[in-house]
């Protein structure tokens, strides 16, 4: 499991309780009390005991005292703690397993799959089901054609190295010559053929690209722009999100404005790839389950959110699939789906290729 490393050193009865203070927050949505604990028989401690025990993991910042309540909840330092050091991964029940296996075998076609996979992890976890899938970004560009469709309609095609094709309709002002189109063409080829993904951040025209073509440096623009756009983590990416009901009904979001985080994604599925590219490079590895809590988001309008994702790559593209949801959320259950999910996709995935 992949995410921020914190290590803080802890008490055998300082570990006891922080996981029941998180468990029973989890399961009740609701501060936990020193009382509530100490009729638990999985501690055998008084209430006063646990009580002091709750004031020690508050001053380590991993337990927090709502004004309003007598009760102690997690804070998102306390959950990183609990998963990194305290938490273990529930095995995923044979019933679960079959309705994952079961959807994700009848999809056929890549979007059929991934919108199988986002609905398939909203309809079992009961939250906010994503699934995305972006370039490498060490894929190298193979080929470029620019086919005429109309007078004015031209359709760039890429070829990428993992096998990925991408085209794009490109509307121009004015009509071109089946001699200037072949040359632009060319000159393009020339250019891009080799490079990766990544290095196309730059911009693409150049002083060189106009000298081998400047009568036509409006239209090759025009061309350089939509081939930029086409590679861009969004021009680039499928996306398939289920299950925004699910986060509403959730008691963590009873106001509007802790439902941003959702409506930002949903309206521009771009933040999302944006925000997904930006977390894997913080990780060590972006592979395999991750999962960020909180403030841990570097999206602002995430950090009320827990995010848990999985990824794999295939044929080009690199694949992830996870779940946003409350920072109160059974991560146990949800590491076990997300990664069972994420690892029958990647076997289904790399047979059809």
């Amino acid at each position: 499991m992949n995410g921020p490393t914190l290590l803080v050193e802890l008490t055998l009865r300082q570990r006891e309780v922080l996981c029941a203070v998180i468990q029973n927050f989890i399961v009740k949505a609701e501060p936990i009390s020193s009382k509530t604990l100490a009729s638990q028989p999985a501690l055998s401690a008084s209430s006063a005991t646990i009580r002091n025990t709750m004031g020690e993991l508050e001053r380590l910042g991993l337990i927090e005292h709502p004004h309003t309540s007598a009760g102690r909840m997690p804070t998102d330092l306390g959950y990183r703690v609990y998963i990194d050091s305290l938490l273990k991964i529930e095995d995923l029940n044979l019933s679960d397993q079959k309705l994952i296996l079961t959807h994700l075998e009848k999809a056929q076609q890549e979007d059929e799959i991934m919108h199988a996979a986002a609905q398939m992890l909203s309809q079992v976890t009961r939250l906010f089901g994503m699934a995305v899938a972006t370039y490498l970004e060490d894929d190298q560009i193979e080929k470029l054609e620019l086919i005429r469709l109309a007078e004015k309609k031209v359709m760039v095609i890429l070829g990428l190295s993992g096998k990925l094709i991408r085209s794009l309709m490109v509307e121009l002002k004015t009509d071109l010559s089946d001699s200037s189109l072949h040359l632009i063409a060319s000159v393009l080829s020339q250019r891009l053929r080799g490079k990766t993904v990544s290095m196309l951040t730059e911009p693409i025209y150049t002083s060189e690209i106009h000298q081998e073509a400047e009568d036509l440096s409006g239209p090759i623009r025009i061309f350089t722009h939509s081939i930029l756009k086409l590679l861009s983590p969004s021009g680039g990416s499928q996306i398939a999100l289920a299950g925004a009901r699910n986060i509403v009904q959730q008691p963590d979001f009873e106001k509007i404005e802790d439902l941003e985080g959702l409506i930002e994604i949903i309206d521009n599925q771009s933040t999302l790839v944006h925000f997904l590219a930006q977390r894997d490079h913080q990780s060590p590895t972006s592979q395999g389950v991750q999962v960020t809590v909180g403030k841990e988001n570097q999206l602002g309008v995430l950090q009320t959110h827990s995010v848990i994702t999985s990824s794999f790559n295939v044929g080009g593209l690199k694949k992830t699939l996870g779940v946003i949801g409350p920072t109160r959320m059974d991560y146990s259950k949800l590491i076990s789906i997300v990664d069972f999910t994420a690892k029958t996709l990647s076997s289904l995935s790399h047979d059809k290729n």
